[in-house]
C-alpha cells in the first residue's frame, strides 16, 4: 500500500548487524556538521528487535539502461527517495498499533542477507540481490520492529547455477571488481576489508568497485561531480522488463545446460551492452 514492490519478513538476526555506522549529519543545504560526525556510532534500536521486514523498491529500467553514464543516477536516486518514503509510513504505521520500529536503508545492517532471509531473492555474482521480478534493479531497506510475525524463508530459483557461468558482469566491470571464480573455488574469499568473511557467496573488491564510480564523477575528465555505475545491474540477463520472451528466457536460466544458451541470447537481443550514443539519445527522446 505504501509503495514496496517486494517484501517480506524474517526473524530478527544480530548476525547482520553492524558493529557501528557512520553517522555525517548534514545541514539543509548539504553542508556537513563536522562537530557532531562520528564514524564510529553505536547501532542503538532502544528496544529488543524480533523482525525485520525487508522491502524493494524497483528502479526503472529505461534509466539503468544508461548505466555508466550520470543519467543512472536518476533511476539510483529515486529509488533512495521512496526507500525512505516507504520505510517512514511503514515504521509509523506499526508504532501506531503499539510497537517499537527501527527504519533503515544501506545503514545498520547488511541488506542483501536480510533481503534472502526474507525470500526476496538470492545473492548473484555481483554481489547484489537478485530478484525474480526485477533482477539486481532494486533497491533494499528494512524496518526492525519488535512486533513478530509469521516469517517468510529464504528461496532458491538458479541464480547461482546461472552466474556459475554467465559471467557477464565480470566481464564487464570496468575495474574488474568482480570475480570470475566459482563460488565454490577456494581461491573464493574475502579480497577487501570491505567482506564480511565466512560466508558462502561470490566476494568482489568493493574498493576497485567505488574506483568505478570516482573515475565516472569526480575523477572523470567531464568534472561531474557524483555519478554511480550501475553496468553490472544493466547488463545482468535477470535485469529485464516482465515480457513474455524475458519470462520464457528466465525459466532457461533454471534448466542445467542451458546457462550459456541464455546469456548467448541475452547478447543477441542487444540486451546486456554498455551505454553508447545512442543509447543516451534514445533515453531523451523517449516518450513519457
Amino acid at each position: 500500500m505504501y509503495g514496496a514492490d517486494l517484501v517480506g519478513i524474517a526473524p530478527y538476526d544480530e548476525r547482520w548487524i553492524y558493529s557501528s555506522q557512520v553517522c555525517v549529519p548534514t545541514t539543509m543545504s548539504g553542508e556537513v556538521i563536522k562537530e557532531k560526525a562520528n564514524l564510529h556510532q553505536e547501532i542503538d534500536f532502544g528496544f529488543e528487535p524480533k523482525s525485520v521486514i525487508v522491502f524493494a523498491v524497483e528502479m526503472d529500467y529505461e534509466t539503468i539502461k544508461t548505466a555508466g553514464s550520470t543519467i543512472e543516477g536518476g533511476a539510483t536516486n529515486t529509488g533512495y527517495s521512496f526507500m525512505a518514503e516507504v520505510a517512514m509510513r511503514l515504521a509509523m504505521f506499526i508504532r501506531k498499533l503499539g510497537y517499537h520500529t527501527y527504519h533503515c536503508g544501506n545503514n545498520v545492517s547488511l541488506s542483501v542477507p536480510e533481503a534472502i532471509r526474507a525470500g526476496l531473492g538470492e545473492a548473484g555474482r555481483l554481489g547484489l540481490l537478485i530478484t525474480e521480478e526485477y533482477g539486481p534493479r532494486v533497491r533494499l531497506a528494512k524496518v526492525y520492529t519488535d512486533l513478530e510475525f509469521e516469517y517468510d524463508k529464504p528461496k532458491s530459483f538458479g541464480v547461482v547455477e546461472f552466474c556459475e557461468v554467465c559471467q557477464v558482469c565480470s566481464d564487464t566491470c570496468p575495474t574488474q571488481a568482480l570475480t570470475h571464480l566459482s563460488i565454490n573455488d577456494p581461491e573464493n574469499k574475502a579480497v577487501s576489508y570491505n567482506n564480511q568473511a565466512g560466508v558462502k557467496k561470490y566476494y568482489f573488491d568493493a574498493q576497485k568497485c567505488l574506483l568505478s564510480w570516482y573515475n565516472m564523477g569526480f575523477g572523470s575528465k567531464t568534472n561531474t561531480a557524483y555519478s554511480d555505475c550501475g553496468i553490472c545491474v544493466n547488463v545482468c540477463p535477470y535485469n529485464k522488463p516482465q515480457e513474455w520472451h524475458h519470462d520464457l528466457i528466465k525459466v532457461v536460466t533454471r534448466v542445467p545446460g542451458l546457462n550459456s544458451v541464455a546469456r548467448y541470447f541475452d547478447e543477441f537481443f542487444g540486451y546486456g551492452g554498455i551505454a553508447d550514443a545512442q543509447t543516451l539519445t534514445d533515453f531523451w527522446r523517449k516518450e513519457i
